[in-house]
């Protein structure tokens, strides 16, 4: 899911505006020139993936989403869970500023049409009210659809960590991150097919003393060079296999300053700090 971004031309135009989320590896966006939704995928000037993972047996993580998302002026790509009927659980981040969404459930390969495939546009958005965009601080966010859409094997909705679970650290657990960000360096768009990487957890105070800004309600995973999560795999889940139950128990947040394949660590909003949150703002009993 990394890759390395070269187009002189681009970096010169967004740099004044982006600088920051460019050196935090945070998602681009880049000019919005036309509806995403059935065009072509590999246009996107700036974006990154999931590097030195592997094809998911397609359709093993049901509640992964697929999102176009757009302002007056650009285009992004995120990732995301579905939490309820009608609810997409993303960062804030991939919400931010959005006034438009294509949202795209039960699909493997987003570049051709599949019998499993879901499309529904977005109604509503919410972004954490303390979400930070310079630190990525609070990266949680929420899309409400336009209509609730029917669950089955394909599309199946989260399943987020009761309280009990929540307490205690979340160190050394083997965690999964899932997107359809860029598999190498040379990459030149995105993934067809929905790509995963296993990591390890470790504890936040070592992983401040690697990176800036972590705190409590962040999940930090150990990674080696070429293998990890990049741009475009922003707001989709990290899952965590709990007693035979897979859980989201994280959102993709951020990498650190020195790029995808670095060997930083991966950052990822943790789920278990917004329960009440998700709660408040969307009236689901978790």
């Amino acid at each position: 899911m990394y890759t390395i971004v070269t187009s002189t031309c681009l970096c010169l135009l967004l740099n004044t505006v982006i600088s920051k989320r460019i050196t935090r590896h945070s998602p681009l966006k880049t000019k919005y020139n036309e509806s995403i939704f059935g065009k072509e995928l590999h246009n996107s000037t700036v974006s990154e993936f999931i590097i030195g993972g592997l094809e998911v047996v397609p359709h093993s993580y049901p509640c992964q989403v697929a999102l176009w998302v757009k302002d007056d002026q650009y285009q992004w790509f995120c990732g995301g869970a579905l939490i309820s009927e009608e609810w997409i659980l993303t960062s804030a981040f991939c919400a931010n500023g959005a006034i438009e969404a294509d949202v795209l459930l039960g699909a493997h390969n987003i570049t051709s049409p599949e019998d499993t495939q879901v499309k529904v546009l977005a109604a509503d958005f919410i972004v954490h009210e303390e979400f930070d965009d310079w630190t990525l601080a609070n990266d949680i966010g929420l899309i409400k659809l336009e209509h609730p859409v029917i669950l089955n094997d394909y599309v199946k909705t989260a399943i987020l960590p009761n309280h009990n679970e929540c307490h205690g650290d979340f160190e050394d657990k083997l965690v999964t991150a899932t997107g359809w960000g860029w598999t190498s360096d040379d990459s030149d768009g995105l993934s067809p097919i929905l790509n995963k990487v296993d990591m390890l957890t470790f504890g936040l105070e070592d992983c401040a003393t690697l990176l800036t800004d972590i705190t409590t309600k962040h999940i930090c995973t150990r990674t080696s060079r070429g293998h990890g999560i990049c741009m475009d795999d922003w707001g989709g889940p990290l899952h965590y296999i709990n007693y035979g139950v897979t859980e989201v128990r994280g959102i993709t947040s951020f990498i650190g300053d020195n790029g995808c394949q670095s060997g930083e660590p991966n950052v990822f909003t943790s789920v278990c700090s917004y329960r009440g949150w998700i709660q408040d703002n969307t009236a689901i009993i978790l």
